[in-house]
């Protein structure tokens, strides 16, 4: 997952169970809200 402050807690959800370890964002709104890792000092 992805550092940044739009990071919020979410739960398992149907549609994403044969996926779960590759869920990285909770919602298009905060997958589009995603900041720049660098920004935070995570290097790529």
């Amino acid at each position: 997952m992805g550092f940044g402050a739009h990071i919020r807690p979410f739960t398992w959800r149907r549609k994403w169970a044969r996926e779960w370890s590759a869920v990285r964002y909770c919602s298009d709104r905060c997958r589009s809200a995603k900041t720049d890792q660098k920004t935070f000092g995570v290097a790529r």
